[in-house]
């Protein structure tokens, strides 16, 4: 009896190992591996509004009335700037580490005048860098320290109908996601 309990609980053990790495593991792999094959090819970032196959893909857990638009972008090559004009619409934005950790969340509540002007780049290595990032910087800008140096901004915009969906979409266009200044 006690050779079939031993062989039991190690067969449970490898259950248990096998399934917590498939869940905290391949959920960010398999996202990234989708935004590498469809997003990341581009050269230089800006915001993609996602077509309603690839949002089925990349977010297949979320509402298919919300329309997604993404900017994968990579913060070794510079820091990386985004500015949303001021939108009729709600909007959220999200960024996300290369391994879908969220990491910046907002929304045009949050926001004066629904404006934002935020700048993503690598975590400083000095003490005193950060500090002087800030003195350049106006008043309305946020910088964000990237936890890892690729990564993607979702915006999120609800759709109330498929005749809004277009609109919406040359919105979007107004929001930009570019190369930091």
């Amino acid at each position: 009896m006690n050779g079939k309990f031993f062989w039991l609980l190690i067969t449970v053990i490898f259950i248990l190992v096998g399934h917590l790495v498939y869940v905290l593991f391949f959920p960010g792999y398999k996202m990234t591996g989708k935004l590498q094959a469809d997003l990341f090819s581009q050269s230089t970032p800006a915001f993609i509004v996602l077509n309603e196959k690839q949002m089925i893909e990349l977010f297949p857990a979320e509402d298919p009335s919300v329309l997604h638009a993404v900017c994968p972008f990579d913060v070794t090559q510079g820091s990386v700037r985004i500015s949303i004009a001021p939108a009729e619409r709600y909007w959220s934005l999200s960024i996300y580490s290369q391994k879908g950790d969220s990491y910046y969340a907002i929304n045009d509540s949050q926001t004066i005048d629904s404006k934002l002007d935020i700048h993503i780049q690598q975590a400083v290595q000095k003490e005193n860098a950060l500090e002087e990032n800030q003195r350049k910087l106006v008043p309305d800008q946020t910088v964000i320290e990237a936890p890892t140096e690729k990564g993607w901004a979702v915006l999120r915009f609800r759709v109330l109908n498929q005749i809004t969906r277009s609109v919406i979409a040359e919105q979007a266009k107004l929001f930009t996601c570019k190369r930091g200044d």
